[in-house]
C-alpha cells in the first residue's frame, strides 16, 4: 500500500477540533490582489506566479450541498480551495471581514469546518480580534484546520495564543521520513508505516497543555501536528 499524504486526509475530520500542522498547500501565488509574504514561497518546487481558480466539473456527479468547508480567504486560499474541490466537497471562501463580523459563527451549521491556508495568518499575529473571533467559532463547535505559516509567531493569532514555533522560513524543508506518528488518530488509517513521507517545513516549540501531539519531526522529535480543545470546541 502506498503512503498517502496527510494533506489529502485532513478533510475527513468531522469532529469539533482545531488541527495545526506544518504541511504547505501553496501552488502558485496567493489570492488575487495580495503578494506572497516578503516574496517568500513555502514550496521551493514552485515558482512565484499568479494562481488560477481550479476548474471543477460536475459531470456524472450527484450530491446535495448542505454543508460547506470554509476556506479563510487569506494566504494561499486558492490552493486550499483546490484541495477541497478535489475531494468533491463544496467550499465557501470566508473573507476576513466575515470572520471579524462574526458571520462564520452565525453560519456555523453551514460551515462546520474552516481551513486557514498556508500563509493565511500573515500579518495577523497581533490581532486580538482575529484570535477572539476564531475562539468564538471553535467554542461554538467549529473545527479549524491550520496549515504551515511563514513564521512560528504567526500562530499567535489562534485561540488561546499559546502556539508558536518555527515556520517555513525558519526551518529546513524535509520530505522523506519527515515525520512520524506520535498519537494515533483515524485520519492515519491509510498509512502503512509510522514514518511518513510528506513535505514538512517547521515545527512547534510551544503548545497548550491540553494539546494532543499527533505527528513529530523525525530530526528532532518536536511536534509537527497538534490538536487542542478551546472552550466547548477544539483547536
Amino acid at each position: 500500500m502506498k503512503k498517502r499524504k496527510i494533506r489529502n486526509l485532513i478533510l475527513c475530520l468531522l469532529t469539533s477540533v482545531i488541527f495545526i500542522m506544518f504541511f504547505s498547500i501553496s501552488q502558485g501565488q496567493v489570492k488575487a490582489g495580495k503578494e506572497v509574504p516578503d516574496n517568500d514561497h513555502p514550496d521551493e518546487t514552485y515558482g512565484i506566479s499568479d494562481e488560477t481558480f481550479p476548474p471543477c466539473s460536475g459531470e456524472n456527479k450527484q450530491f446535495t450541498v448542505d454543508k460547506y468547508v470554509g476556506v479563510f480567504n487569506e494566504g494561499f486560499s486558492n490552493s486550499a480551495s483546490e484541495m477541497v474541490l478535489r475531494n468533491w466537497n463544496a467550499i465557501g471562501l470566508v473573507p476576513i471581514e466575515e470572520l471579524v463580523d462574526g458571520v462564520i459563527v452565525r453560519d456555523l451549521k453551514y460551515y462546520p469546518i474552516m481551513i486557514i491556508p498556508t500563509a493565511g495568518l500573515h500579518g495577523l499575529d497581533n490581532s486580538l480580534t482575529v484570535r477572539q473571533k476564531l475562539g468564538d467559532y471553535v467554542s461554538a463547535g467549529g473545527t479549524v484546520i491550520v496549515f504551515a505559516q511563514q513564521h512560528g509567531y504567526e500562530f499567535n493569532a489562534l485561540p488561546g495564543g499559546e502556539v508558536s514555533g518555527y515556520g517555513w522560513n525558519e526551518d529546513q524543508s524535509c520530505h522523506t521520513n519527515a515525520v512520524y506518528i506520535d498519537t494515533y488518530h483515524p485520519m492515519f488509517a491509510g498509512q502503512d508505516s509510522a514514518n511518513l513521507d510528506a513535505s514538512v517545513d517547521g515545527y512547534f516549540s510551544n503548545w497548550p497543555d491540553n494539546a494532543t501531539i499527533l505527528l513529530r519531526r523525525t530530526k528532532n522529535a518536536m511536534p509537527a501536528m497538534i490538536a487542542y480543545k478551546h472552550g466547548s470546541g477544539a483547536g
